[in-house]
C-alpha cells in the first residue's frame, strides 16, 4: 500500500479482512493506519507481522515478492512511478480513482460474516460505489450473519441425511427467516424454525430419490405496517423489513409508491384504493381479502398510510385476522398528525403555548360531526388541534370550534401533500382559513393544524420542501 492517509486505511482494513499480509510505505501515517497495525500485531496473531510500516517514500524494491500494489496518494508522479515498477515487474497494481492506470479494481463490499455484496462501477466512480454500498448496508440486517451460519449446518444435517430439498422450499423459508429471532439473540429458537420449515415433510423435503409430496399450505400471517405520512425515508426499519418478507402486499393510495421497492421480488401488490369519493375496496372486501391471502399460507403486509391505529381503521383489519385464528402483528408507522406539521415547522406542542395536543378526523360528513366530537370539551381545554382528513369538513369544523367559544383570530395552517416535494401550506386564523384553503385549490390529502403554535412556523420552517401559497390579509 503506498499512502498512508485515511483512503490508505480503508483499503488497508479491507485487505487484512480478505486475510493479506500488507506492507504501507509513506512518508506520513495517519493514525488510522497506526491503529491497524497495532490491533492486528496483537496475540492473537501468534506473532505474525500483518502491517509493516515503512516511513519513508516509495522505492521499486519495496514491489519485491508482492502480489500486488495499491496507490492511494494525491502525489501523481509517486502513482506514476509506482505502476510502472509494477507493471514492469508483473505486479498486478490499483490506483485509487486512476481506472486507467488499474489492472484490477475494489467493489464497495457489504460484508456480514460470509455473506457478502460488492458493488462495483467498474472504476468510473468510487464515489457512487460507496453511496449503493451504504444504502445496501441499511437494507441488509446484521442478522444475515448468524443466519448464514444456521443455513450451513442445516444443509450439512441435510447432506448427510441423504434429505433433499427443493430449491423453491429453500428460498421461501429463507424469505420467512425468523429474523426476529436472530435479532435478539436467541439462535435456538431460529435453528428449530428453520429446520422445521426445511425437514417438514409439509415442506415438500422428501428423500433423495422420492418424488416430492404435495406442496404443503404454509401458516401465514397478517403484518399491519404503518407507511408514515408520505416521505419514504420516514418509514421505520421494521417495516422495511416486513416488506421485505411479505408475499403479498396491500397498500393504500396515500402510501408512497417508493416504498414498495423494499418488496422481495416476486411479492404481489394489490392496491386497495381508499379514497373517499373515489373507485376503492370497500373495508369489508379489504378484511376478506387479507384473511383468506394468509389462510392460504402467505405472509401479508397490510400497508397503511401514517399509522395503521390513528384513523387509519387498522383495529378492524387486526381483529378480522385474529378473529379468523391469523397471527397478527402492528408495526407503527410515524403519524401525519406529528410529522406534517413539523415539516411545515410546526410542533404540536411548546412551552408556554400548548402542553397539549388533540387528534381529530375531518373525514365523516359534517352533519354527524355534533354528534361525535365534543366541540365544547375541545374549545375547554386548549391546547393545539390536529384536524386529519379534513378538507371538505373545514369549514364546519371552524364554525363549530368559533361556536365553542375558540378565538376568531387563534392561527391556523392547512398543509396539502405534508413530508412531500410537492408539500403546500396555506396560513390563516380560525375564521379565515378555510376560505383561504378553498381558494388555493388545496385538495386531499391535507392536515390542519389549529393553535397558538401556528404562529412558529416563520421561525421554524426548516424544510425546503415547505411552500407557503396563501395567508391572511393583514386586519
Amino acid at each position: 500500500m503506498v499512502g498512508g492517509g485515511p483512503v490508505a486505511a480503508r483499503k488497508v482494513r479491507a485487505l487484512l479482512d480478505a486475510g493479506a499480509r500488507v506492507t504501507v510505505v509513506a512518508p506520513r501515517i495517519s493514525p488510522d493506519v497506526e491503529a491497524l497495525a497495532e490491533v492486528r500485531a496483537a496475540p492473537a496473531t501468534a506473532g505474525r507481522t500483518l502491517v509493516a510500516l515503512r516511513r519513508r517514500r516509495f522505492l521499486p524494491s519495496d514491489l519485491d515478492d508482492q502480489f500486488l500494489v495499491i496507490t492511494a496518494t494525491d502525489d501523481p508522479s509517486a502513482t506514476r512511478a509506482v505502476v510502472d515498477q509494477a507493471r514492469a515487474r508483473g505486479v498486478l497494481v490499483n490506483a485509487a480513482d486512476d481506472p486507467e492506470r488499474c489492472d484490477f479494481i475494489l467493489p464497495a463490499v457489504v460484508q456480514r460474516g460470509a455473506v457478502q455484496v460488492a458493488v462495483t462501477t467498474g472504476g468510473q466512480s468510487p464515489a457512487l460505489a460507496r453511496h449503493l454500498r451504504d444504502k445496501l448496508d441499511d437494507e441488509i440486517p446484521g442478522e444475515y450473519e448468524p443466519l448464514a451460519q444456521i443455513l450451513a449446518s442445516i444443509r450439512a444435517e441435510l447432506r448427510d441425511a441423504g434429505v433433499r430439498v427443493a430449491p423453491e422450499v429453500w428460498q421461501r423459508a429463507i424469505a420467512n427467516a425468523p429474523l426476529d429471532a436472530l435479532r435478539a439473540g436467541d439462535i435456538a429458537t431460529a435453528l428449530s424454525q428453520l429446520r422445521e420449515a426445511l425437514t417438514s415433510p409439509e415442506r415438500d423435503a422428501e428423500p433423495d430419490g422420492q418424488p416430492p409430496g404435495r406442496r404443503p399450505r404454509r401458516s401465514g400471517r397478517v403484518v399491519l405496517v404503518g407507511a408514515g405520512p408520505g416521505d419514504p425515508g420516514l418509514l421505520t426499519l421494521a417495516g422495511r423489513d416486513a416488506l421485505n418478507q411479505a408475499d403479498v402486499v396491500i397498500y393504500d393510495r396515500l402510501v408512497n409508491r417508493a416504498l414498495l421497492s423494499h418488496a422481495r421480488a416476486g411479492a404481489e401488490l394489490i392496491y386497495a384504493g381508499k379514497r373517499r369519493g373515489g373507485e376503492s375496496m370497500t373495508q369489508d372486501t379489504i378484511n376478506d381479502l387479507i384473511c383468506q391471502r394468509a389462510m392460504s399460507g402467505q405472509i401479508v403486509v397490510r400497508l397503511k398510510g401514517g399509522d395503521p391505529f390513528v384513523f387509519g381503521r387498522g383495529g378492524e383489519e387486526a381483529l378480522a385476522a385474529l378473529s379468523s385464528g391469523i397471527p397478527c402483528t402492528v408495526i407503527p408507522g410515524v403519524s401525519a398528525a406529528i410529522a406534517v406539521p413539523a415539516y411545515a415547522g410546526i410542533p404540536v406542542t411548546h412551552r408556554g403555548l400548548a402542553s397539549s395536543f388533540t387528534v381529530l378526523t375531518g373525514h365523516e360528513d359534517p352533519s354527524k360531526l355534533s354528534a361525535s366530537i365534543d366541540w365544547d370539551s375541545l374549545a375547554r381545554q386548549g391546547g393545539t388541534l390536529v384536524l386529519l382528513m379534513g378538507v371538505n369538513t373545514l369549514t364546519e369544523v371552524c364554525a363549530r370550534l368559533m361556536k365553542a367559544g375558540l378565538a376568531a383570530d387563534l392561527p391556523a395552517a392547512v398543509i396539502q401533500d405534508g413530508t412531500l416535494d410537492s408539500q403546500n401550506v396555506v396560513m390563516g386564523s380560525l375564521s379565515t382559513i378555510a376560505e383561504l384553503a378553498r381558494g388555493a385549490g388545496v385538495s386531499a390529502p391535507a392536515t390542519t393544524v389549529i393553535g397558538s403554535v401556528v404562529d412558529l412556523a416563520a421561525s421554524l420552517r426548516w424544510w425546503s420542501g415547505a411552500c407557503t401559497v396563501a395567508e391572511s390579509p393583514e386586519p
